[in-house]
């Protein structure tokens, strides 16, 4: 069987496949709220907060940034997007099709926004809302500016909102630091769990502005998702019962092992992509070292090669990556640290990588 070395989905522990096929059951009974309830409460402790709420939706990575958009930005608000590749793109244009007026500061080509182009954009008084991309997954980019720039957004008064798909779990974020109001990730990133499940938290402030949203669509209603959970660990829609199995396991086995652990693990598997693999030729798309993933390792491809070849030889192998997206398409790999895999495995593809382009 191939191992996803992906920027997701990723491979699941035994114990996750083994949930999914526990007996169906109704979402209505006492023994559903039971799994509700440990979920929840699982959640707030990995992420960090002891009085937020993390509203939990059926659906892809991309349905918690739109219902994220949506709960937490007014229609006609001036929102400051900093972004750094295609997820960030998509962040703006989340933003504009909440009807607000998105502005994006941006850095391509695997640098980083200058964090005194942001202290003088919210400065100027203009934005209610700083939005940012934490990973940026295309490039493998953790740009770790967005917690202290968070914090500077809020001393002005602006809400921050963070995008965090494959940064949530794999990063140090922490929901009571004070940085962020709100903060999406999904289910088949690095908390190692089967897709479909998207995941907001929400600081005890951001619950209350979620509740005051005017305009929201009920699928994307945060402040509905956080007073139902809130009265009695419901959700207000049908959600996906197998996949809240598969998602407890996962949330057991990730706060076992630890979060500082959970994390480094994360760290020291894709320092030993980013140590080893430029010998070989592989160039590392992100530029500053302060900003390198611990959760997807982006590389260019050496000169005479291809990304496809690359790919294929992996594939032999047993292990599946990523391709670059975007202008990157065709010219990079994306490797995952992410997932039921161990150094072994990230020693294998190395060594397939080496010989690929020998």
């Amino acid at each position: 069987m191939e191992k996803l070395l992906t920027a997701g989905p990723v491979s699941l522990d035994a114990r996750v496949l083994g949930a999914l096929s526990e007996p169906m059951m109704s979402h209505r009974e006492r023994e559903f709220s039971a799994i509700t309830c440990e979920v929840e409460e699982g959640l707030k402790e990995a992420y960090g907060t002891a009085g937020g709420t993390v509203c939990v939706l059926s659906g892809s990575g991309t349905l918690a940034v739109d219902a994220m958009v949506n709960s937490m930005v007014k229609r006609s608000e001036d929102v400051l997007v900093i972004g750094h590749g295609e997820f960030g793109s998509r962040l703006a244009d989340s933003v504009s099709r909440r009807g607000a007026h998105p502005t994006a500061i941006s850095a391509y080509e695997g640098n980083a926004v200058e964090e005194s182009s942001v202290h003088e954009a919210i400065e100027s008084g203009r934005y209610g809302t700083l939005a940012m991309v934490y990973t940026e997954t295309s490039i493998g980019m953790a740009y770790r500016s967005s917690r202290d720039l968070g914090r500077f957004a809020k001393e002005h008064g602006l809400k921050v909102i963070v995008d965090a798909a494959s940064a949530m779990f794999g990063e140090e974020i922490r929901l009571d630091e004070g940085c962020f109001d709100a903060v999406s990730t999904c289910s088949q990133k690095c908390l190692a769990a089967p897709p479909g499940i998207a995941l907001v938290g929400l600081s005890e402030e951001a619950v209350e502005i979620a509740g005051r949203a005017e305009g929201v669509q009920r699928y994307l209603d945060l402040g509905l998702y956080a007073k139902k959970m809130n009265e009695g660990y419901d959700i207000p829609q049908t959600p996906a019962v197998s996949l809240f199995y598969g998602l407890r396991e996962a949330l057991r086995i990730m706060l076992d092992a630890g979060m500082d652990a959970w994390i480094n693990k994360h760290r020291r598997l894709a320092s030993e992509l980013y140590s080893k693999l430029p010998k070989h030729g592989y160039m590392r798309i992100v530029k500053d070292g302060r900003f390198l993933s611990n959760s997807v390792a982006a590389f260019g491809i050496p000169h005479g090669h291809t990304a496809e070849s690359v790919i294929e030889r992996l594939r032999e192998g047993g292990y599946v990556i990523s391709e670059g997206m975007g202008n990157l398409k065709g010219k990079a790999i994306r490797i995952g640290t992410m997932g039921d895999i161990s150094r072994e495995d990230i020693a294998n593809a190395i060594s397939i990588l080496q010989d690929a382009v020998s």
